[in-house]
């Protein structure tokens, strides 16, 4: 396991919407790296299972109880030579033991919360267990969110409600609590999770559009105005990706969107690498990339057209 240096080595990943998707990727990929993870989600048997998973992949015990093995049959098995060898024999075990002291320091700390995030009570409560905690947040991950589908006015008004609720309204709370907490700290890092989808409008999908188009938009003005105060903000656009977030949403898309799906442990690593060298908008594949830069390129009215065609299914 790598132990990443950047920012505090004690200080923790912030993950919310982790025990899924992108989320659940992301806190693989910070744990791979040596971070310590708190995770934010609203089923806590979930959380369990993540953080338990976290621990059993990226902690160091196999590779202790082996190392510390090995030393004491090294011991052993050089015990009858110990007069001739001794300085040899002690400095084999003092090697060992300062590689077990370097392993138990690798371990990482997996904590959770649960937490339902249009609750502004359970907003709070994840700042009151982090500051209770004394819990360095250096990386927070905004990545809750989720999606509806439909016309306009066929998608029931509690739904879309609820997507604003938490794409737009639990989305901002988070970074109302969280930015001024870093400022206070000195440091830190937010990726905010959007979609290519915030780059223009989206018929049949409307509201979802809509609300990642904040998202950018935010990301983008608190980034210029977070420099001075030594926090890096980065944007996670990404395109369709093989998550349950399309089946929860019921989103239905042409082959040819269909054929774009990239897997989201491929998401995770490209944001994990673009984040960390402080990159403004993180956009994964080429295709993704591409697709932009014809959109920005076309008339609107005609990018609204094929978008629409290609939200048909």
């Amino acid at each position: 396991m790598k132990k990443n240096k950047m920012l505090n080595s004690d200080g923790y990943t912030l993950i919310t919407g982790a025990t899924s998707g992108i989320g659940y990727e992301l806190s693989k990929v910070f744990a791979e790296e040596g971070f310590n993870i708190l995770l934010q989600g609203r089923n806590e048997e979930k959380l369990i299972k993540v953080k338990e998973e976290l621990l059993n992949l990226y902690n160091s015990d196999a590779e202790v109880t082996a190392i510390g093995s090995k030393a004491k049959k090294r011991k052993l098995s050089n015990n009858k030579e110990a007069s001739k060898n001794d300085f040899i024999n002690k400095e084999v075990i003092r090697n060992n033991n300062a590689k077990e002291k370097n392993i138990e320091s690798s371990k990482i700390k997996v904590d959770y919360i649960v937490a339902d995030l249009i609750n502004d009570k359970d907003v709070n409560r994840i700042f009151e267990y982090v500051d209770n905690n004394k819990f360095i947040v250096d990386n927070f991950i905004n990545n809750a969110g989720i999606g509806s589908y439909g016309y306009f006015h066929q998608v029931p008004i509690a739904t879309d409600l609820e997507l604003i609720e938490v794409n737009i309204n639990a989305f901002t709370k988070m970074l109302k609590i969280f930015v001024p907490y870093m400022i206070k700290q000195g440091h830190g890092r937010i990726l905010n999770v959007a979609s290519t989808a915030a780059f223009t409008a989206g018929p049949k999908m409307s509201v979802y559009y809509a609300s990642k188009a904040y998202v950018l938009s935010l990301s983008e003005a608190l980034r210029e105005e977070l420099k001075e105060n030594n926090i890096v903000v980065s944007t996670l656009c990404p395109g369709p990706t093989a998550t349950a977030f399309q089946a929860k949403a019921k989103i239905k898309k042409s082959s040819t969107a269909k054929g774009a799906i990239v897997s989201a442990d491929m998401v995770a690593r490209f944001a994990f690498k673009e984040m960390m060298k402080g990159k403004s908008i993180i956009i994964p594949g080429f295709k993704n990339k591409a697709l932009i830069k014809i959109n920005s390129m076309m008339p609107r009215r005609l990018v609204h057209k094929v978008i629409h065609k290609t939200n048909q299914g």
